[in-house]
């Protein structure tokens, strides 16, 4: 007799809330809680070593559910699993059996960006299979497949006529499939597990991958389970089970169930079978109770109707089990079924069989599991187990495999990695051409009241900086006013037609005007009626200026420009006046700055502005790249494939970190040198002080995207966290104004961000020349590292979590 190789115990699986929500829900598969009933209820089955077993159930009977039970990607409810003798831990990241098992699943698992000969590579370095070896076996599944020839390749390729070298994209669906199943033969394993490996492919080939199933099972002595929706080529199989419901039906030999149910096709038998399926349900369901034992006993109390048909299914029950029942050899006394029910009991004394419909359980008998248990020493190579078992650190060969990996993706998709890297510069550029620069060309509209021979206003109009403002001239106030009110001008100048006389008069009193004349202004009689027709020297000296305050930050540097000119303006006529330059400056004398530079027109930008904008760049410089990448291999089951493969989680998180490291550090190269180089930013203190805690701000941000990637759905979900975190860390963050004008209850939430200190600090540094002795950088690098490894640490624990 052949040794168990796959064998179920009284299997059970639903799943939690939590986990039903997440994969079923945020991905719209279902829309109601009724699915929360359980996917497998109490199945078991033995699969014998060099069998063909063929699973056999509609779309939704929870096949690949079993199949992703076995792999140890689910864990069940209850009940437990054995894969060559050993029982699954479910805790176990990647079991020691996955070594020796091939999977292909359903889906089509492959990355498009890779051909058929690097796709098959990448599992076998996965597999560690020896390079010369690797490529026998490609060389051979492509023939066998049917891979190695072709109606066209990729333009480039010298294989102009063989699938090995096109990309997966351009491969057909049933092309594509074929590569599946070339991967789960690779390696030669004990044990395959396909599902659904003949869909959607010709039926010349379909017979020739079965011929070679059975060449595995006869010859090398492999062990198959496979599900299939093509009932009729399960006659194929050695041991087929009909899965409905979550519930096994029956498991035996295809021509045993053809004798028993007296037809011709499997088919027909699945049919019958899931008539008397419903039967049973129906009379679970119904309100008569009845027991039927061997010889049918019906309880009819009444002469009712109902009660007749409840009997009448019960006895259609029983013959259902007349077919199915007694074994006809004595090797299927290892196969026995069991099936009860509240209402119906039949026992088999020939034997030891038992029917129970209520668990509606079909399994192996007591002593047929406990004989094949001690029958069986059943070990994994030593070798295999120990190359397989990366529970408790990262193998080498495996980070590099997925490196290389994650390298092809990117290269393979060029344009979408130029424009990322290109990105973080532009950005950079940007803010310093269009952020805290002077406006220049300010529209001016201005009414001369000197004119036609202006004076000192044309003198202190020649005084404005050049290119500061573009003066418009009218001939009347009321048109000057008319034209800002039509947004045609910025502001409005106005000067008396006696300016220059009086302003000369003004300069030569220094302000001492005769003030008696004006306080007589304010008693009675003809001497106070003459005065109040004149203009005051201190009026028609000054310059009427109306500004269009709509626009603060334009009306602001205009006041600021008009103060200065006018100061120029006085120097120039006091020295026309025969006085010194310094008679009209103002008593305040401005020294060297403490720490920064002295104020230029872009100063603001430069000290203030541009390192906020560096951190918070190189923050989320690779956020949405590390989302995208790894979100996309999760719901594709690129990654559980790999696991299955021997990879773990840690080695998958860390490919993505080294790779994503990689273009985090030409990213930031690039706009260093946009920054430093091309705008001539500042910088007093250490430059290699700035940039490591730039790179780290960097990281920290690489690691919160592959915290998003863990814990979001879809990238639909992990994009929308990553912009709606960036507005407000901009916002609060300190970059384009001061935290301390802040509220008190902000400024705390502020510096708990993972990049306001960091801004500050990398201002410190830069303006202050302040290294890691200062306090306020010190804790900038320290809590960049804690937020790291935060983000790092939720990354791995919901990654594991979620594959």
């Amino acid at each position: 007799m052949n040794k168990t190789i796959l064998e179920l115990n009284s299997i059970t699986f639903r799943y939690d809330e939590k986990t039903f929500y997440f994969q079923n829900k945020c991905k719209n598969n279902v829309n109601d809680d009724k699915e929360m009933a359980a996917i497998l209820d109490d199945v078991s089955l033995a699969v014998c070593q060099s069998e063909i077993y063929g699973l056999l159930g509609a779309s939704g009977c929870g096949k690949t559910t079993l199949l992703r039970l076995i792999l140890g990607q689910l864990s069940p409810s209850s009940g437990s699993i054995q894969v060559f003798g050993q029982e699954i831990d479910p805790n176990e990241q990647s079991p020691s059996h996955l070594c020796n098992i091939g999977y292909m699943p359903q889906d089509i698992v492959l990355y498009n960006e890779f051909s058929t000969f690097e796709m098959l590579q990448y599992f076998g370095r996965l597999y560690r299979m020896p390079n010369n070896e690797c490529m026998k076996r490609i060389d051979q599944l492509l023939k066998l497949l049917e891979l190695d020839v072709g109606t066209g390749g990729d333009v480039g390729h010298h294989h102009d006529c063989s699938h090995r070298n096109q990309l997966i994209k351009h491969l057909s669906g049933g092309q594509r499939r074929r590569v599946s199943l070339a991967i789960a033969l690779l390696h030669d394993p004990r044990l395959l597990i396909l599902d659904e490996p003949t869909v959607g492919v010709d039926p010349l080939l379909r017979e020739s991958i079965w011929k070679h199933l059975k060449y595995l099972t006869s010859v090398k002595r492999r062990t198959v389970l496979l599900t299939t929706h093509y009932i009729e080529e399960t006659r194929h199989a050695n041991q087929i089970g009909f899965l409905r419901r979550g519930r096994l039906l029956v498991q035996d030999h295809p021509r045993r169930l053809l004798r028993r149910f007296r037809v011709d096709t499997m088919e027909a038998a699945f049919l019958k079978l899931c008539h008397y399926h419903d039967d049973q349900q129906q009379l679970l369901i119904s309100r008569s109770p009845s027991i039927i034992s061997s010889n049918v006993v019906v309880d009819n109390g009444d002469d009712d109707d109902d009660d007749k048909k409840v009997a009448k299914k019960s006895q259609s029950i029983v013959n259902f089990i007349e077919i199915i029942g007694p074994p006809l050899d004595d090797q299927e006394k290892n196969h026995n079924l069991i099936m009860t029910t509240e209402h119906l009991t039949i026992n088999d004394s020939t034997n030891g069989g038992t029917i129970n419909h209520s668990s509606n359980r079909i399994h192996p008998s007591k002593e047929s599991i406990s004989n094949q248990r001690k029958s069986q020493q059943w070990l994994i190579p030593r070798r295999r187990r120990r190359s397989y078992n990366y529970n408790h650190y990262i193998c080498l060969s495996h980070l590099w495999t997925l490196v290389r990996k994650n390298f092809r993706q990117v290269y393979r998709n060029w344009s979408l990695l130029l424009f990322f890297i290109l990105l973080p510069a532009i950005e950079m550029a940007l803010i310093m051409l269009c952020i805290g620069r002077d406006i220049d060309h300010i529209p001016i509209a201005v009414y001369n009241g000197e004119c036609p021979t202006p004076d000192l206003s044309q003198v202190f109009l020649d005084s404005f900086e050049p290119n500061a403002f573009v003066l418009y001239y009218f001939d009347s106030p009321k048109q000057a006013y008319d034209a800002a009110k039509s947004n045609q001008a910025a502001a409005v100048l106005q000067f008396n037609k006696r300016f220059s006389e009086a302003l000369r008069s003004r300069f030569f009193s220094f302000g001492y005007i005769n003030e008696d004349d004006n306080d007589n202004g304010n008693n009675g009689g003809d001497e106070q009626s003459t005065k109040s027709q004149q203009f005051s020297i201190w009026d028609e000296s000054s310059v009427y200026v109306q500004l269009d305050m709509s626009n603060q930050l334009i009306g602001l540097q205009i006041q600021r420009q008009l103060l200065t000119a006018f100061l120029n303006f006085a120097q120039r006529l006091a020295v026309s006046m025969g006085l010194s330059n310094h008679t009209f400056k103002p008593p305040i004398a401005f020294g060297p700055p403490v720490y920064g530079i002295q104020q230029t027109s872009v100063a603001v930008v430069e000290t203030f502005i541009a390192p906020g904008a560096l951190i918070m760049i190189a923050f989320f410089a690779t956020t949405i790249v590390s989302c995208h990448l790894l979100i996309h291999e999760i719901r594709q089951q690129l990654i559980e494939r790999a696991l299955i493969a021997g990879a773990t989680t840690a080695e998958f998180l860390f490919s993505h970190i080294l790779i994503q490291s990689c273009i985090l550090m030409v990213q930031l190269f690039l706009v260093f040198v946009t920054a430093f180089y091309l705008f001539r930013m500042p910088y007093l203190g250490s430059l290699p002080l700035s940039i490591s805690l730039i790179c780290l701000q960097g990281l920290c941000g690489l690691m919160y995207g592959l915290m998003l990637s863990a814990t979001c759905p879809d990238e639909i979900y992990a994009t929308t966290l990553s912009i709606g975190t960036f507005f407000p860390s901009v916002i609060i963050g300190g970059i384009f104004w001061p935290v301390q004008s802040m509220p008190t209850v902000l400024q705390y939430v502020s510096q708990c961000l993972p990049s306001t200190q960091s801004i500050d600090a990398l201002r410190f540094i830069l303006l202050r020349d302040w290294d890691l002795r200062h306090s306020s950088v010190a804790s900038a690098f320290i809590v960049s590292t804690i937020w790291l490894l935060i983000f790092l640490f939720c990354a791995l624990t919901h990654f594991k979590r979620r594959v």
